[in-house]
């Protein structure tokens, strides 16, 4: 189908016409000019309808992400809640969850449980009365991200947390393998620090970030390792 555009009638047709074509005209144009401003119109008003829905789809995505810790749920709040008291950190504004949440979050989302452990849970600790704050790792069961591993360690004087996380996720050797070797052929990404008969490990260069590869049999594991920091 082509596209034939609108033509309308020149002044100067219009002074050569009869005076009823001239009327004629003069209403054609009437109609096409009102007809056009009608147009203008309804595209303006669309235009506004559109910018106002994507106004209001960034505002609720604002919204959502600067919710901050209220923006959490029940479970996720109850976990951080653990870590802050467990290190001994007052946190009345809960910024420093927050900041705690944002820091891993693949972990605390989607479906998962977790349990944690501390200093003193061993009945022989020494670290009792109050000397076992500071230390907290908690392990998650993830259902997408597999089974990780947070360890938060907090000293006061240092206004700072250091994070050890690990995560293990399990595959079948054939893909484990060859992901193994596009990794190890990617020389200005990772680096080599150990290798078997089968396991391996490599370190993402400039960073405090490991990964640890087995094999055996026809199932395989990876485990990621790294440490972050979290200022206060």
């Amino acid at each position: 189908m082509e596209y034939s555009p609108f033509k309308t009638i020149s002044y100067e047709v219009v002074g050569t016409l009869s005076r009823s074509a001239k009327c004629a005209g003069i209403l054609l144009r009437c109609y096409i000019f009102k007809r056009t401003v009608w147009c203008i119109s309804i595209i303006k008003e669309n235009k506004m309808k559109k910018l106002l829905s994507l106004a209001l789809c960034l505002l609720s995505f604002n919204s959502f992400a600067l919710g901050g810790y209220e923006s959490l749920t029940e479970q996720q709040q109850n976990v951080l809640k653990s870590i802050v008291k467990q290190l001994g950190i007052t946190d009345k504004d809960n910024s420093i969850k927050f900041n705690i949440y944002n820091a891993s979050t693949f972990a605390f989302d989607g479906d998962w449980s977790s349990y944690w452990t501390g200093l003193k849970e061993l009945s022989s600790s020494k670290y009792q009365d109050g000397k076992e704050k500071g230390v907290i790792e908690i392990a998650f069961n993830n259902v997408e991200q597999g089974t990780i591993f947070l360890t938060y360690v907090y000293k006061p004087e240092t206004k700072q947390i250091i994070l050890f996380h690990k995560q293990i996720r399990h595959t079948g050797k054939k893909f484990l393998l060859e992901e193994f070797k596009k990794r190890k052929s990617d020389k200005e990404t990772y680096e080599v620090r150990h290798e078997g008969s089968n396991y391996a490990m490599l370190q993402t260069k400039g960073k405090v970030d490991y990964e640890l590869f087995h094999v055996k049999g026809d199932t395989g594991s990876l485990v990621y390792k790294g440490q972050l920091t979290i200022d206060l």
